[in-house]
């Protein structure tokens, strides 16, 4: 169905920011549009060390949100996160609507 899922996951201990892309014909451009995101991070619980005892607390829930892929399909993800992104982020560009400032291209 042109749908795209992706499991994204920062080990970092800072935020990453992270560039979708498609690749036709060896050219590469980036991915637009809506795309929703569940994503468990520090945000959501604290680590409470304890070796093999270890726990995520308080234990709540993924957040769930949707959003558009920032310029040049680009996304940042927060430090030790996990995140799964679902949608059908296309590479077009969007239709002009009269403006002088829009481009068309061949695709």
């Amino acid at each position: 169905d042109g749908s795209l899922a992706l499991l994204l996951l920062n080990k970092a201990h800072g935020p990453v920011a992270v560039r979708l892309a498609a690749v036709r014909g060896g050219v590469e451009r980036p991915l637009r549009g809506r795309v929703r995101l569940v994503q468990l991070s520090p945000a959501r619980y604290r680590w409470h060390p304890r070796g093999p005892a270890g726990f995520a607390g308080p234990d709540e829930p993924p957040a769930r949100w949707t959003a558009a892929l920032g310029p040049g399909g680009r996304i940042v993800l927060p430090p030790l996160s996990l995140t799964v992104l679902h949608g059908k982020p296309s590479d077009r560009r969007p239709a002009c609507r009269g403006q002088a400032t829009c481009t068309r291209t061949r695709s």
